[in-house]
């Protein structure tokens, strides 16, 4: 019996263990700013301007730039956890075709920018980038791609985009956890939600 209690013991001391590392380091799996942030032309983006925006809380963040022709849309593009402006330079490229407008903004604690991720902190950003983007001519279009797809999403319940365009979305950051951890309480340990769905439906 007292072997039984003590495996239980130590059963509970690692599985608690395991709680608090995924608790202290679940900003460090969901936001990977790995990575350089290099000028827009040597990105291969020479119809693109550096740009910098600042945000309703004080951090500067590094974009590419490019300005729509006159009456033409501006897409601006959140990209994936793991990716990078400069690493999605190519993308820019393409949606900045036929006279679109691109901006690609770097979240703030990635290459190039000030502060640490978060998503209260990514809904400042994508604040500052719509701001600017609005400032330009003709419609803004919101183009979100993985964990940029919930940054998108909760933009425009705070704007009046033209169009949102969601690439490899999910529903909410919570659905992602549970599907590679079902064995964590996530509900109780998530500091950053994302829930889209919930936000789509409102």
């Amino acid at each position: 019996m007292r072997a039984v209690m003590l495996l239980s013991a130590v059963a509970a001391a690692a599985y608690a263990a395991v709680l608090l590392l995924v608790f202290t380091a679940q900003r460090h799996i969901i936001y990977q700013p790995f990575g350089v942030h290099v000028p827009a032309t040597a990105a291969g983006l020479p119809a693109f301007e550096d740009v910098n925006l600042t945000t309703a809380d004080g951090e500067r963040l590094v974009a590419y730039w490019k300005a729509p022709s006159a009456g033409r849309a501006t897409v601006v593009y959140f990209h994936g956890n793991g990716e990078t402006a400069s690493n999605r330079a190519h993308r820019a490229s393409a949606l900045g075709r036929n006279g679109r407008g691109v901006l690609l903004v770097e979240y703030r604690g990635y290459p190039g920018s000030t502060g640490s991720p978060s998503e209260s902190g990514l809904a400042r950003d994508a604040d500052a980038a719509y701001a600017f983007a609005s400032a330009a001519s003709g419609p803004v279009v919101l183009y979100g791609e993985s964990l940029g797809s919930g940054v998108a999403v909760s933009l425009a319940t705070r704007s009046r985009p033209a169009a949102i365009v969601l690439d490899a979305p999910y529903t909410s950051m919570a659905d992602v956890a549970w599907a590679r951890f079902p064995w964590l309480p996530v509900d109780l340990l998530l500091l950053d939600r994302f829930d889209s769905l919930a936000s789509i439906c409102r």
